[in-house]
């Protein structure tokens, strides 16, 4: 009798559980990630009649250099700290979800691209419901952090996300849209530039040991040109624009002359791919920066001009279709 009820003490309690667990997910998916911009970038992307003229796949630099809606029949899909892994699974994704979507595709070479402290951290909301594990750890090896993020996605995506519903609270949205406005009109020639930030990038880009090529980054590398090839997609890279003083201090981590002939190389063995080489357009422009090395909206605006004109003229870019205005 105590066993049976025991036995059912345990039931009720484990389908307290699971109702508390049920309703958390729902709860998450139902209000957290609506507001998720690059889930909601997805979401568009998904019911765009027809293809794209250009789709961008980047991260940051790409993400706050380049306005879409400037350029035309655009999507800029790029994410924060997004690397060729995660790029690789993307483009997956898409081309089984959304055929056709992708005819011209967009992809950085800037210094840090290869990085091996760069791009494999999966957000846990945008990133992760790109990624196939089972490929990824099949590519990689068992990840424990590959392992982790995926139990925590599929199954518990709420968990850690406290400073979701804290953004979402009333008081805190007109901040955060504050704190967003700022970034966008900051100038570097009035803040200016301090060691501190130097060092933190250098860290966030190249790792403490300052390493620049992955050999996990080049063997997604190859797989997208894999995908693309397989797909009829038109390659463009581009090397996004940095302002002098990320240059400076990435050049001494990174050895430049170098590194333009590995990347000059891989295109050249990628028959059909294109560069476009904007590194140092802005170097003499802070006023273009809202940071080292991101546009804010002055030089978001300049680049993407820049780059539409450049689009035209290699007819990447159909002019029947015209740029809305931000």
């Amino acid at each position: 009798m105590k066993k049976t009820r025991t036995i059912l003490k345990t039931a009720v309690f484990l389908a307290i559980l699971v109702a508390i667990h049920a309703g958390l997910r729902e709860a998450y998916y139902v209000y957290i990630t609506p507001h998720d911009a690059f889930l909601l970038r997805q979401k568009e992307f998904s019911e765009h009649p027809g293809p794209y003229d250009v789709v961008l796949f980047g991260d940051s630099h790409a993400m706050m250099g380049v306005r879409a809606q400037l350029l035309g029949n655009a999507a800029n899909m790029s994410q924060l700290g997004e690397g060729y892994v995660i790029r690789y699974y993307k483009l997956r994704y898409n081309l089984r979800r959304n055929p056709g979507k992708i005819t011209t595709l967009i992809l950085p070479v800037d210094l840090h691209s290869f990085s091996p402290a760069w791009g494999e951290r999966f957000n846990l909301v945008s990133s992760s419901r790109y990624v196939n594990y089972a490929d990824y750890m099949r590519h990689n090896g068992v990840s424990a952090r590959a392992l982790k993020n995926f139990i925590h996605y599929r199954l518990f995506p709420y968990a850690d996300f406290t400073s979701e519903i804290y953004k979402r609270l009333p008081g805190q949205q007109d901040e955060t849209r504050r704190e967003r406005m700022q970034r966008l009109v900051r100038s570097l020639a009035e803040t200016g530039v301090s060691e501190h930030q130097v060092q933190w990038l250098m860290r966030t880009h190249y790792g403490e040991q300052r390493q620049w090529l992955s050999e996990r980054h080049l063997r997604y590398f190859n797989r997208i040109k894999d995908l693309c090839q397989e797909n009829d997609i038109c390659v463009i890279f581009v090397r996004f624009p940095v302002s002098g003083h990320y240059f400076e201090a990435a050049s001494e981590v990174v050895p430049v002359e170098g590194f333009d002939r590995f990347t000059q190389q891989l295109l050249d063995d990628w028959p059909g791919a294109m560069l476009l080489d904007y590194r140092d357009l802005y170097f003499d422009r802070d006023d273009y920066f809202s940071d080292l090395n991101h546009l804010n909206a002055d030089g978001s605006a300049a680049f993407t001009q820049r780059l539409r004109d450049d689009l035209l003229q290699f007819g990447v870019l159909s002019a029947e279709h015209e740029a809305v205005a931000p």
